[in-house]
């Protein structure tokens, strides 16, 4: 036996007394929310900088065998996997962390601007909206194309972790 549901969708247009709220309230801040976001992954860059330059310093204070070569453990296997553990655990989670920062401002560099989708639509063009693209690169104003490839290029040794 076949069981066929129908189902009716009823369109009608907005009407004023949906919304009522007043026009004020509405608003969104044209800079705000992506500047908190820059921000953010730039605190992430710099702390992620410190740990690094932190247990870099640590390390080197530790007993060298060779120029270059510090020993930070001596002692059980065990004990040596564990702590490895962890560190290849916090390297992962600091890699995660930088990679999503640096992803993250790289959208918002080429993502273009009502502005700029506006100047290629007049020349009959067109933008890609809400994906990095390549393409959208050659439509930005060349700084915004440099911090981009910056961006790009600094990610890719953190794929190597």
């Amino acid at each position: 036996m076949v069981k066929t549901l129908i189902s009716t969708i009823t369109v009608r247009a907005p009407s004023p007394q949906d919304d009522k709220s007043s026009p004020e309230q509405n608003k969104t801040s044209s800079h705000g929310s992506w500047r908190v976001t820059v921000l953010l992954g730039a605190a992430i860059a710099v702390s992620v900088l410190i740990v690094n330059v932190a247990v870099l310093t640590w390390a080197s204070h530790q007993g060298q065998d060779d120029p270059g070569v510090a020993t930070v453990f001596t002692g059980p296997c065990a004990r040596s996997k564990t702590i490895t553990l962890w560190a290849d655990l916090a390297v992962n989670v600091l890699s995660t962390l930088l990679l999503s920062a640096s992803n993250n401002c790289a959208q918002l560099v080429a993502a273009p601007t009502r502005r700029e989708i506006d100047k290629a639509h007049e020349r009959r063009e067109w933008l890609e909206v809400g994906v990095q693209s390549f393409r959208n690169l050659g439509y930005l104003p060349r700084w915004r194309g440099a911090i981009w490839l910056l961006l790009f290029l600094s990610s890719i040794p953190l794929h190597f972790l």
